[in-house]
């Protein structure tokens, strides 16, 4: 303790973190961002308690940049910048939990053995003790099985690794990639050996540090055999999904659901209904695709100014019409902007699908190198019109303006508290020259040639 206040610990030797100033997720996202030449994993490990865990979260997403330096046996991690994320074709749903854990036939057996059998009057007591005691033995034993299902369930629930999708993702994504799912960052599950975390798996079937990868991983890993499948209608991850993962799927799950009963034999709806429940993935802004879908919900009626084919009616049936059509626009729009409709009906990616790399891979040696043979070919295949400039000029960047174009201002920089010291020159023609020159240069002017 301190000697002079002994409520102050003192210690003369202790560990010290180098970036000690970190606590959160964010926070170390932001460090690694102000590192444009890269930080060493081994210095940001020690941060805090669980920093070596959001470290591996912010590789997993993608938020960084890890590169592994064989030098020191050591992981470099550099920003990023700005992310290119692309959907996936298929709606995520997540497996229904398995049924075969609740038995019917214990609460059936329970029930009727907890009803007392009809009695003699005579031998009432001593058959409502028995009564009581088997009703006891049988509730225990059903609430037994009840807790055991319930826990059999929630366990169940919990370790969710493979989720559905009604497309192939496997010509989408490769193994060892990341993928988004419900808002949540995995890898698509490359692991071998079973109750082994991911980077302790071997070096062939660990996942690349990188979010996506040119090639698939060796062959050696179908020797023996991956632990979760990766099939037509299966999507393996290499962790559980969260409780916010699950809810978020849930409701684009329902969004979905309430969209579907909206547009059901509505024609005029049916082009934007579509592209917000297709499988396939688009590039459509939903909020555009919600406009167009509340619009033309209310065409049916008179807001959108669909022309009515039936029979005139009285004005209190059209003002009824024109409140439901009003009501069937709102419910729509708030339906089509759903967030989670959008946010998590798809997976999404870093980059170019794998099927769109590999058309880009396999035809990248056929565009010509020279420009006038590119141009010809681009003419060729009605890409330009044989009079239309393929390149725009570059536009002169004047020296006076800033980035954004605009006149750079010219700033005068004064030392506070200045003074001269060379009293004596004042009122010759020396100190006549300095004090000119010291005008000049507080406007910014150069001031001489620096006596050369």
């Amino acid at each position: 303790p301190d000697p002079e206040n002994p409520s102050i610990m003192l210690s003369h030797y202790a560990y010290q973190a180098k970036y000690n100033d970190l606590r959160t997720r964010d926070q170390l996202l932001a460090q690694i961002n102000r590192c444009k030449n890269g930080v060493k994993l081994s210095h940001l490990n020690d941060s805090y308690d669980g920093a070596d865990k959001d470290l591996k979260a912010l590789i997993t997403a993608g938020d960084v940049i890890a590169i592994h330096n064989p030098e020191d046996k050591d992981k470099i991690l550099f920003p990023r910048g700005d992310v290119f994320l692309v959907e996936l074709d298929g709606i995520i749903t997540v497996p229904d939990p398995p049924t075969d854990s609740i038995h019917p036939e214990t609460t059936t057996t329970a029930s009727s053995s907890s009803t007392p059998p009809l009695t003699d009057t005579n031998n009432a007591t001593n058959e409502n003790s028995t009564n009581d005691e088997n009703k006891d033995g049988s509730n225990d034993n059903t609430n037994n099985e009840q807790a055991k299902a319930e826990e059999h369930k929630k366990r169940q629930l919990a370790d969710i690794y493979i989720v559905d999708t009604d497309v192939d993702p496997r010509k989408q994504i490769r193994r060892g990639e990341a993928v988004c799912i419900g808002g949540q960052w995995f890898r698509i599950s490359s692991a071998v050996n079973e109750g082994v975390p991911l980077e302790e798996q071997p070096i062939r079937a660990q996942a690349p540090l990188s979010v996506t990868s040119l090639s698939d991983l060796s062959s050696r890993n179908l020797v023996n055999g991956y632990i979760r499948p990766f099939q037509e209608k299966k999507i393996p991850l290499d962790g559980a999904l969260s409780a916010t993962a699950r809810e978020n799927l849930r409701q684009a799950r329902e969004a979905r659901e309430k969209l579907h009963k909206l547009a059901g034999g509505r024609s005029a709806s049916a082009g934007c209904a579509s592209k917000l429940l297709s499988s396939q993935a688009h590039s459509a802004n939903p909020k555009t695709l919600a406009a167009s879908f509340s619009s033309s919900m209310g065409g049916h009626g008179v807001i959108g100014g669909g022309m009515s084919r039936k029979r005139p009616s009285s004005l209190h049936n059209k003002a009824s019409n024109v409140a439901q059509a009003r009501k069937d626009a709102e419910a729509a729009h708030r339906v089509a902007s759903d967030p989670p409709l959008a946010l998590y009906t798809h997976a999404r990616r870093h980059g170019c699908t794998k099927r769109v790399r590999e058309m880009f891979l396999k035809t990248t040696s056929q565009v010509p190198m020279d420009d006038e043979k590119l141009r010809d070919l681009m003419i060729e295949h009605k890409l330009l019109e044989p009079g239309e400039k393929w390149k725009q000029p570059k536009m002169p960047k004047k020296a006076n303006v800033d980035n954004d174009g605009k006149p750079k201002k010219k700033r005068y920089y004064e030392r506070k508290n200045q003074r001269m010291t060379n009293v004596h020159l004042l009122g010759t023609e020396i100190g006549a020259a300095l004090a000119e020159a010291a005008e000049r240069q507080k406007q910014g002017k150069a001031v001489g040639d620096g006596g050369m």
